[in-house]
């Protein structure tokens, strides 16, 4: 059972925008996001890693700037912010 991540993310998603000329970041990245959403579907760092053809330090580095940016170190409360955004179910 395979489930297709998506490449981009949606236009509309609220957590993912930049901010006027500048760039200056205000979101997620659409890489970040998709690590989110396989967070929030339990797969592991090692798993996330190989379906998105990274290192396994690149996936870290990706969870860790995820949870900076949420201001979490917990991977409940960013299943949490995934499902509430509609990223993702339980």
């Amino acid at each position: 059972m395979s489930k297709d991540y998506p490449k981009q993310p949606l236009g509309g998603n609220p957590i993912y925008r930049w901010r006027g000329g500048n760039r200056k970041r205000t979101g997620l990245t659409p890489r970040e996001l998709q690590i989110l959403i396989m967070i929030a579907d339990g797969l592991t760092g090692k798993e996330i890693a190989y379906k998105l053809q990274i290192s396994e330090k690149c996936q870290d580095y990706h969870r860790s700037t995820l949870c900076d940016i949420l201001n979490t170190r917990c991977v409940a409360t960013l299943t949490k912010i995934a499902v509430g955004f509609g990223l993702s179910k339980l």
